[in-house]
């Protein structure tokens, strides 16, 4: 029985690691205004310029949260 179970374990390991290092993932920005080159070691400076303008957009836009000022 714990054979099996180990058995099973592993190849759940394996099946998730091969899904994870198989697969890449491409993040864009929300709008796309010229066509972008992106390898596995290498992105266009048109693909950075824009992501760095998402980037730092999200990062400055920030909204300050009101305290609740209710006095009893």
């Amino acid at each position: 029985m714990n054979l099996v179970l180990a058995c099973t374990l592993f190849g759940g390991l394996f099946l998730l690691s091969y899904v994870v290092f198989r697969d890449t993932t491409r993040i864009v920005p929300p709008e796309v205004r010229r066509p972008y080159e992106i390898g596995a070691n290498y992105a266009n400076k048109d693909y950075l310029a824009d992501m760095a303008g998402y980037v730092l957009g999200s990062i400055l836009t920030v909204t300050r949260r009101r305290r609740n000022t209710t006095t009893s």
